[in-house]
């Protein structure tokens, strides 16, 4: 039987230098292999042969292992975007006009935002609505950009939209009439929305007021 190959890389306390994860254990050099496999004894060859299994579900698992790094490392660095984004936000001063965050807009929050700025849909009439009944009684200003005080009146806004709207009522029961399941439907689409989709709407909905009043005073 042919001696088995194994260079010594001396900086390895094994002798062998360990191969990256992605790389093949049993194609590299320094993996000691047999180069006459038929003098061998048949323990010999089945030892071998599950040395090289053992070795390609270790590479398996370390590839494995690389991945999930790979994804923890891409969440921290969205969660550390997030806290600087919040820092960013609180530090400013309350006029001072902010930055959309990166949300991420899934097709649900686009079409529940694309349904409640439709000027021509019975939604958009309802949020008209309650957003004038929402001035008045809080008497905030009307803000047309995006600043603290804007985004603190928008939150303040999607709560008063659920207490009003919802009033009691989470799902439609057959029987009840079209003007409930629109109101409900309403919250739900408001539901969905991230902060900046809501600011985005809070501030169309002053500028829109603010049109209309120019319009009733000129």
């Amino acid at each position: 039987m042919d001696q088995a190959t194994n260079p010594v890389n001396k900086d390895s306390s094994t002798g062998c230098k360990p191969p990256a994860p992605d790389q093949d254990f049993t194609a590299i050099h320094e993996w000691p292999s047999l180069s006459d496999e038929t003098m061998v004894s048949p323990v010999e060859w089945v030892l071998l042969r599950r040395t090289e299994f053992i070795a390609a579900q270790l590479r398996a698992v370390l590839q494995g292992n690389e991945r999930i790094m790979s994804m923890m490392n891409k969440t921290r660095s969205r969660s550390s975007s997030a806290s600087s984004y919040s820092s960013t936000v609180t530090e400013s001063t309350e006029n001072e006009e902010i930055a959309p965050s990166d949300s991420i807009n899934t097709p649900d929050m686009i079409n529940a935002y694309n349904a409640l700025i439709d000027v021509k849909s019975d939604k958009h009439a309802v949020v008209v609505e309650v957003h004038r009944a929402f001035m008045d009684e809080t008497s905030n200003k009307l803000f047309v950009k995006r600043t603290i005080q804007s985004a603190k009146a928008a939150m303040n806004f999607r709560d008063y939209i659920f207490s009003v709207l919802l009033d009691g009522h989470d799902e439609v029961d057959k029987g009840e009439d079209d003007s409930l399941a629109v109101l409900i439907s309403v919250s739900h689409d408001f539901s969905l929305l991230n902060a900046d989709l809501m600011i985005d709407i809070f501030i169309s909905l002053n500028k829109e007021m603010k049109k209309s009043m120019s319009k009733a005073q000129g």
